[in-house]
């Protein structure tokens, strides 16, 4: 399979990037494909102009979307890696979905019936993470609004089946180096679980 990562976070030391990596390493180690995205890296413009903000562009995509579009149409599954920020990813990741999914066929369109997501087939894994502990997430309701942000809001919109969406929390301060392992174990359990037909996770 061909996967598709998009990473978002600006340092390279943060857990973020640890788990796009243990991703990478777990897929390929499975004979899979891989194509990373590092949008920090490579100062991806996440400004979406007037014509990228409609709902059916009148203009062709711009040279660096063309890219980031040509990738996606390639990809059999395409995985996101980013933090919670402000109960959202970060800018440079909201960009790309602003600017790369775009309307008029490609990603989605609109017809009689309303949205009609346009990428049936693909499948997709997002994992996100947070400083805060997963009971604190739920009791806010903020876990509730990643995931339908995630979920229904995107990747499902797009007619792209969501696997599975995992969050991690507490990370930072707040953390230990062994919750940290925990939960690079469980994002490797996860590709072995949808790729490998590896048993569920304990």
């Amino acid at each position: 399979m061909k996967h598709l990562v998009v990473l978002a976070h600006p340092r390279e030391a943060s857990f973020t990037r640890r788990v796009a990596s243990t991703y990478i390493d777990a897929v390929q180690g499975l004979g899979h494909a891989v194509v990373l995205r590092d949008l920090y890296a490579m100062r991806f413009q996440p400004v979406a102009d007037d014509d990228e903000g409609r709902t059916r562009p009148q203009r062709a995509p711009a040279a660096d979307v063309q890219v980031e579009m040509d990738h996606l149409v390639a990809a059999d599954v395409v995985t996101f890696v980013s933090p919670v920020w402000w109960i959202a990813p970060p800018a440079i990741m909201k960009g790309w979905l602003d600017r790369v999914l775009r309307g008029g066929g490609f990603a989605y369109g609109y017809g009689p019936q309303g949205p009609r997501g346009a990428m049936a087939g693909k499948k997709s894994l997002v994992f996100t993470s947070s400083g805060s502990t997963e009971g604190e997430f739920v009791d806010s309701r903020k876990l509730d609004a990643i995931r339908v942000m995630w979920g229904a809001g995107t990747v499902e919109f797009c007619g792209i089946t969501l696997l599975e969406h995992l969050h991690f929390g507490p990370v930072g301060s707040r953390s230990t180096p062994g919750m940290i392992e925990a939960y690079l174990e469980r994002t490797r359990q996860a590709v072995q679980r949808h790729f490998a037909g590896g048993p569920p996770a304990g």
